[in-house]
């Protein structure tokens, strides 16, 4: 797969990859990934999901994710679903 990674409003770094993993930068915590099993065919995953973890596994990454479901609308007015937070 080609990948675009983006900083800001610059032009993007563009890349190759099979599998790609994002990690928040402050708690070096992954995030989300991206595996390509077949040109066409990824599976994508992010804290959350049930099976992130079997999928950072099969990365390679010893790290676990814990995290707490939470009520979007305590934080914005909107109450978007997709807001995850790191449980301390």
């Amino acid at each position: 797969m080609k990948i675009e990674s983006f900083k800001n409003y610059g032009q993007p770094y563009v890349g190759e990859a099979t599998r790609l993993l994002v990690r928040d930068e402050t708690t070096g915590n992954p995030v989300c990934c991206v595996i390509e099993f077949a040109p066409g065919q990824f599976w994508v995953t992010h804290q959350g999901d049930d099976k992130f973890d079997k999928a950072l596994e099969l990365m390679g990454v010893q790290d676990k994710v814990v995290t707490e479901i939470i009520d979007p609308a305590q934080f914005n007015s909107d109450g978007n679903e997709n807001l995850w937070l790191p449980k301390n």
